[in-house]
C-alpha cells in the first residue's frame, strides 16, 4: 500500500509515468490516507531518481502543499506533466529546474497564476486551465517558443507577449496621448483573445467592457464606431488607399515620440468566426526600417456596425526630421473592409 522507495535504485530510469494514480494514497500507509503525513511525501519525492528525464504526474490529485521546495534531484528533467492536478499556482519546486523542454499543466482548473516560470524552451501547456490570469517569467529569455492556451479561460497577461486591462486602469499619460474619454462608459465589445477556443463562434462569446492593449510596445484599443468620433487630431488621413505617406517634419524644440494610428473597419459579409484582424505597417523608406503588427487581442464588429482601432507606436528613437513614413493599413481577406485610417505624428511636447 505504500509508495516502493526503492525505485531510487533505479539509476537508469528515464521515463516515469504515474497518470491517473492516487499519489496520496501511495504514499500513505492504511489508516493514514487523509492525514498524508509530510515525511511520507518527501519520501515520494526523494525516491525518484536523478536519471528521470520524463516525468509524468498528471491526475494524481496533487495540490499545493504535495509538491517540495525544490526539485533539486531533477536536474535531468526534461519534460514535467502535472496536468488536471488541484493546485492554484506554480508550485515553487518548479523554478528550480533548468534543464525543462516541455511542461504541460493542461486542465488545472483552480490554477491562477503561473509566476517566475524558469525557462522552458519548447512547449508550455495550459489548455482548458480556466481560471488562469497571468503567466510570468524569470527573465525574456524564459519565454517558450511555443505557449499553447487553447479554451476559454481569464488570461489576461503573458509577460513579454501581451497585457490586457480595462481602459479606465490605463496610465493617464497614455489616455492623454490618444485623446480618449468617457470609454469607459461605451458599450461592451465582443472581443477575440489569444486563448479563445479556434475558432470560435462570436455568436458564443460574451461582450467585455474596452480594455487597454499593451504588446511589443504598441497600446491599442477598440471600441465601437457607431455613434462615437475618432479621438484627437489627425493630419493624415485616407478613406479609399491603403496606405498613406509624407516626411516627418523637422522639429527643433522638441522630439518625435512616435504615432497615433486608427482605423475604422467593419465587415463585408459577416462571418461567424473571428479572421484575421487588420494589420499596420509601418515603413521608415529613408532608412528601410519596417515594422508589421497584426495584434494577438482586437475588436470583432457586429454585423452592421463599425469598430474602431486606436494605437499608439513609441518608434522616435526610429525616425528623423526628414524622414519619410509610408503606414499601411489592410486586412489578409476581403471580408473587413477598412473604411477609413489615419496617422498623426506625436511629438514629446504633445505628451
Amino acid at each position: 500500500s505504500e509508495f516502493p522507495t526503492e525505485i531510487r535504485n533505479m539509476k537508469s530510469l528515464k521515463v516515469f509515468q504515474a497518470y491517473g494514480v492516487p499519489i496520496d494514497q501511495l504514499i500513505s500507509n492504511p489508516g493514514q490516507v487523509n492525514s498524508r503525513p509530510r515525511s511520507s511525501i518527501d519520501d515520494f519525492w526523494g525516491s525518484l531518481p536523478s536519471s528521470l528525464a520524463k516525468l509524468n504526474l498528471s491526475d494524481c490529485n496533487l495540490s499545493d502543499v504535495a509538491f517540495p521546495s525544490d526539485f533539486g534531484n531533477l536536474s535531468s528533467l526534461r519534460s514535467l506533466n502535472i496536468s488536471y492536478n488541484p493546485i492554484s499556482t506554480l508550485p515553487d519546486c518548479i523554478r528550480s529546474l533548468s534543464n525543462l523542454e516541455e511542461l504541460n499543466l493542461d486542465s488545472c482548473t483552480l490554477l491562477r497564476s503561473i509566476r517566475g516560470l524558469p525557462r522552458v524552451r519548447d512547449l508550455l501547456s495550459t489548455d482548458h486551465c480556466v481560471s488562469l490570469e497571468r503567466i510570468t517569467f524569470q527573465s525574456p529569455s524564459c519565454m517558450p517558443k511555443r505557449v499553447s492556451i487553447y479554451g476559454d479561460s481569464k488570461l489576461v497577461e503573458i509577460q513579454h507577449w501581451y497585457k490586457l486591462e480595462p481602459i479606465e486602469t490605463v496610465d493617464v499619460k497614455m489616455i492623454e496621448l490618444l485623446g480618449l474619454s468617457h470609454l469607459e462608459s461605451m458599450e461592451p465589445i465582443l472581443m477575440h483573445t489569444p486563448d479563445a477556443n479556434s475558432p470560435s463562434e462570436v455568436e458564443s462569446m460574451k461582450p467585455i467592457r474596452i480594455q487597454g492593449l499593451h504588446e511589443y510596445g504598441i497600446f491599442s484599443t477598440f471600441f465601437p464606431g457607431n455613434g462615437n468620433k475618432v479621438p484627437g487630431q489627425f493630419s493624415h488621413t485616407s478613406k479609399g488607399c491603403s496606405s498613406i505617406s509624407f516626411p516627418v517634419p523637422i522639429l527643433l524644440n522638441s522630439k518625435i515620440r512616435g504615432f497615433n494610428i486608427f482605423s475604422v473597419f467593419a465587415w463585408t459579409t459577416y462571418v461567424t468566426t473571428p479572421l484575421p484582424p487588420l494589420i499596420i505597417k509601418v515603413n521608415n523608406t529613408s532608412t528601410g526600417l519596417k515594422w508589421i503588427y497584426v495584434p494577438s487581442c482586437y475588436g470583432i464588429p457586429t454585423a452592421g456596425n463599425d469598430m474602431i482601432w486606436l494605437s499608439h507606436w513609441n518608434l522616435g528613437n526610429q525616425f528623423e526630421g526628414g524622414d519619410v513614413v509610408t503606414v499601411s493599413v489592410f486586412t489578409p481577406n476581403n471580408w473587413l473592409q477598412v473604411k477609413e485610417f489615419g496617422v498623426e505624428v506625436v511629438t514629446e511636447e504633445g505628451m
